[in-house]
């Protein structure tokens, strides 16, 4: 199956993100690199290992759902692991759960464009897609995903017949409403976002 092409639609360098990234860390009303939470734990910060490394903690504040924390975390990572697929996985997860669709959506393409044969890049860029009302990129996406993982995840397959079946109903007199889409853990570090209607499923 051809790969959605995402470097012309995105039109952003991986070094450009890098410092986009940097930036949109200092805009989250946040001190920008103070320890997350460390010590005693400060009323509203999470309570973290401070000897963890920021990638760990990325991955730790998604599961917690603390995607501001997340988002900081990440930042953090890129500065001494560089922009890998697994950070901007990460980060396009965590900006996706605050609502920052252009931020996600260019972390997921670098994602994709860096790691093309990630599963879990391509889910949540389809996911990004479909809540941008970019019906027809996220069935691309989700198809991508689903054929990358060769059918193997209930999860990502749950979200290809939601976008297909959106898709469909935008040429219906009737729309169904908004598909709103939750978090899962899927493996080591990889996350994958599917519909939250759906009755959840173990993730293997």
């Amino acid at each position: 199956m051809t790969q959605p092409d995402t470097r012309r639609r995105r039109g952003w360098g991986i070094g450009a993100l890098a410092a986009l990234m940097l930036v949109a860390a200092c805009d989250t009303g946040q001190p920008e690199f103070e320890p997350l939470g460390a010590g005693e734990g400060l009323p509203g910060q999470p309570q973290i290992d401070p000897n963890l490394p920021p990638l760990q903690v990325g991955h730790a504040m998604l599961r917690a759902g603390e995607y501001d924390f997340a988002v900081r975390a990440f930042t953090l990572a890129i500065q001494e692991d560089g922009l890998t697929p697994e950070i901007l996985i990460g980060l396009g997860t965590a900006n996706e759960r605050l609502g920052r669709l252009g931020l996600a959506q260019r972390s997921l393409e670098a994602a994709v464009e860096l790691a093309p044969n990630s599963a879990a890049a391509w889910n949540n860029l389809g996911v990004v897609l479909d809540r941008k009302d970019d019906v027809r990129g996220a069935v691309a996406a989700f198809q991508t995903a689903f054929a990358l993982d060769s059918g193997a995840s209930d999860l990502i397959l749950q979200n290809l017949l939601q976008a297909e079946f959106r898709l469909k109903d935008t040429q219906s007199d009737n729309p169904e409403d908004e598909t709103e889409f939750r978090l899962v853990r899927r493996g080591l570090g990889h996350y994958l976002l599917i519909e939250n209607n759906e009755q959840d499923r173990n993730a293997s």
